[in-house]
């Protein structure tokens, strides 16, 4: 870890909030112009959370806001804001679309849907940055299209690629026909990319993306698709934001300042050994206060009523962390393990839940082809040994990994008969130390030992 210099000079505090949902966090567009091109729309900065609106021939006009002061909370080598507004998509879509989750809009009979992505990018230094840094950010999601559909597609082919206008901000519109493996259909894939900005705050890319076999193709879907915008509204459920590293750690107001400062020292720490992970990862982590359940996260508020494969409900205490996934790069995890309360309801205080959880977050938005590829070769060769029979990490290779990771920090026992600290685990599994030591670095792991 750096020293408290360091931290509150890498730490930067948001001024303005994310969104509640999959850590959208973005903020209103603001399109720059040249002097050649008409004057672009003022911000949309409406106080109303947006909803499915019947499509008319304009986009409904927003009212202005008066925004609310920040109130800022201080603790020991960082600062906790607690914005006074959110950011969030909107499209004009008919009143039987209805949004699912928080980021994907779902037509009546399922088969049409847009979801939203955000991906965080560094903060802009000036507005006049604004399109040259949409045009670098439009050309990397281009030319990343097939790490994005997991490096082994059997057809990837770009049709269009071009910056447009549509309702005074700017965009790119991107094309392209993608095929997974022969044995699927051949989808036709449509996004629109922008970047949201708030000065002072983050940054994010954004794109809407439509997809679906390409012999169906929906007219409506394309209409709702180009009516995407960003728009401004008032916080619903986080209050409590820190900025480490680029990653955000928020909170709702029952959750304890020191909760949040562990969980930024614990993100610092892991990606001490992969500086490049700040920017790829993009992501969140959203705090559970201990007397709530995990549900009550807005990123993970689908899971109510629902219960996992081995019969565990989402609506209880015994899930009390979650892994962020490509399309939902919020990672939960929750108050009391942060604090190390021997709550009657903490049934995982033997394991660091924010190492396991943010373990799987690197695995599921980071991992390269080669990065899996030895993922794969030290799990299988380690099932074969037998040394971690009868252990969780035995259970698939996300496991495998989130529960190595969490040995390599001292901050589990549940290796303890084979791995109880990283020095056992340099003895005993070299190869998979080794390969954890590439990612995370000569970070410290005596202040999470368990």
């Amino acid at each position: 870890m750096s020293d408290s210099t360091n931290m509150l000079r890498n730490r930067t505090s948001l001024k303005f909030a994310t969104c509640t949902g999959i850590a959208l966090a973005v903020a209103a567009l603001i399109a720059c112009t040249s002097p050649t091109e008409p004057e672009h729309s003022p911000v949309p900065t409406s106080t109303a959370i947006p909803t499915v609106q019947t499509p008319t021939s304009e986009p409904a006009a927003t009212p202005a806001p008066t925004p609310n002061p920040t109130v800022t909370l201080t603790y020991p080598q960082y600062v906790i804001d607690a914005p006074a507004l959110e950011y969030g998509p909107a499209f004009n879509a008919p009143r039987d679309w209805r949004w699912e989750g928080h980021n994907r809009l779902v037509g009546p009979d399922r088969a049409d849907d847009i979801t939203v992505i955000s991906v965080r990018q560094p903060p802009l230094e000036d507005l006049t940055e604004y399109e040259d840094r949409l045009s670098q950010f439009a050309g990397r999601v281009r030319d990343n299209l097939a790490r994005d559909w997991w490096d082994n597609v059997a057809l990837l082919e770009v049709d269009r690629f071009e910056r447009v206008e549509l309702q005074g901000y700017i965009y790119y519109k991107l094309e392209y026909r993608v095929q997974e493996s022969p044995e699927y259909c051949a989808l036709a894939v449509k996004e629109l990319i922008t970047l949201a900005v708030a000065l002072p705050g983050p940054t994010l890319g954004v794109k809407a993306r439509t997809q679906g076999c390409e012999t169906r193709q929906s007219r409506q879907t394309d209409q709702i698709l180009d009516s995407f915008r960003v728009v401004v509204r008032e916080p619903l459920y986080y209050t409590q934001y820190i900025d480490t590293n680029g990653i955000v750690i928020k909170a709702n107001p029952d959750v304890e300042p020191e909760a949040m400062h562990r969980a930024a020292e614990t993100v610092d720490a892991m990606l001490q050994g992969r500086a490049d992970l700040a920017q790829e990862v993009g992501a969140a982590v959203a705090i559970v206060p201990e007397k709530e359940y995990i549900t009550t996260i807005p990123e993970f508020a689908q899971f109510t009523g629902k219960v996992q494969d081995d019969g565990r409900a989402y609506d209880g205490f015994i899930i009390r962390g979650l892994g962020a996934v490509k399309g939902q790069p919020v990672t939960a995890t929750s108050e009391e393990n942060l604090l190390r309360r021997p709550q009657v309801h903490d049934p995982l205080s033997f394991v660091d839940v924010t190492i396991h959880e943010f373990a799987h977050a690197i695995e599921n938005l980071c991992f390269t082809s080669t990065d899996r590829q030895r993922l794969t070769t030290l799990y299988d060769a380690t099932i074969a040994s037998g040394a971690i029979d009868d252990t969780y990490a035995a259970t698939n290779e996300d496991e495998f990994f989130a529960v190595f990771t969490t040995a390599y920090f001292n901050a589990t026992t549940e290796l303890a008969t084979v791995a109880a600290d990283r020095e056992q685990l340099e003895t005993d599994f070299p190869e998979v130390h080794q390969f954890l030591s590439e990612l995370y670095g000569d970070a410290s792991e005596d202040e999470f030992q368990r």
